[in-house]
């Protein structure tokens, strides 16, 4: 075997056989790579593919969110939050300073009509 027949044949990336370049097939990895493979092996991996179910994602029904407007009396700052989530997945504190005691509901302004 000289070296011309050594870059003319490649190995099987799964049963690890060496191949001719003729009998090599390209079977996709991901996006960007490729298995190299004999004839047998390609197609075990095509009906691999096959028979493998997709499951489709079903999205859960996510309940609308109640956000109510917040000032926090310590630092002014005005934020909002999730009405059905303060006091039962988390407590209720300024994002902006972190504290708990000085946090009021903010008062919606009336539009006066002339």
């Amino acid at each position: 075997m000289d070296l011309s027949d050594i870059r003319r044949t490649k190995i099987c990336d799964n049963c690890k056989i060496v191949l001719p370049l003729d009998k090599v097939r390209l079977f996709p990895k991901d996006e960007t790579r490729n298995f190299v493979l004999c004839e047998l092996c390609c197609n075990t991996m095509k009906n691999r593919a096959v028979v493998k179910p997709k499951f489709s994602q079903k999205t859960a029904v996510v309940p609308s969110t109640d956000y109510v407007n917040f000032v926090c009396l310590r630092c002014k700052y005005n934020f909002r939050a999730d009405s059905s989530k303060f006091g039962v997945t988390c407590n209720l504190a300024c994002p902006y300073c972190g504290k708990t005691d000085q946090i009021h509901k903010k008062e919606m302004k009336k539009e006066v009509k002339k």
